[in-house]
């Protein structure tokens, strides 16, 4: 019985050492891992977005790039500047008194027809801003006519408009490098 008892111990000891070994491991995968957790876009009258984010959008330092009508598509990119061909700068449009997180309740019932909106400033050529990324982490709010429009968070210029919606189109505005 001794020789069995022992015999027990040993593979007891050398199992829970495979499953110590096993659950390092599999710790270390997860720390080294690049998966991140994907997030469903919320559907709120066009805060949310239309297509998954692909991995080489997401990767530190990668500039989003416009598709071929100029478009910016979503993107977890919050540093852009307004478009230096645009010498009269780009307009800023924001509807009266409502700022952005009413927009982005669910509840709301707001037209997100942002063309027609106000103008409420301009951003000069070469400004730099930092935008709002939403509720899904992705930047692009997506009017009633499917065109992208990116949420003015701060510029570093007090006389400068923020707080508004401007056009997610390279002839508008481009992504730069973070600071």
């Amino acid at each position: 019985m001794t020789a069995k008892n022992d015999l027990r111990s040993v593979i007891l000891s050398l199992g829970l050492g495979l499953v110590l070994t096993g659950i390092g491991v599999r710790a270390i995968a997860c720390q080294n891992s690049l998966n991140t957790p994907s997030q469903v876009p919320l559907d709120n009258g066009g805060l949310s977005s239309e297509s998954p984010v692909t991995q080489t959008q997401t990767e530190e330092g990668s500039i989003p790039q416009p598709r071929a009508n100029g478009d910016y598509q979503r993107s977890p990119h919050f540093s852009w500047e307004a478009a230096q061909s645009n010498i009269q700068g780009i307009d800023c449009r924001m509807l009266g008194n409502t700022n952005y997180s009413q927009l982005e309740n669910p509840g709301n019932k707001t037209e997100l027809n942002i063309e027609n909106w106000p103008v409420v400033g301009k951003l000069p050529p070469g400004q730099d801003f930092e935008i709002n990324l939403g509720p899904a982490g992705f930047g692009v709010v997506y009017d009633t006519k499917q065109q992208p429009w990116i949420y003015v968070e701060k510029t570093d210029q007090t006389s400068v408009p923020s707080h508004c919606f401007v056009r997610a189109n390279q002839q508008f505005v481009q992504p730069i490098a973070a600071n």
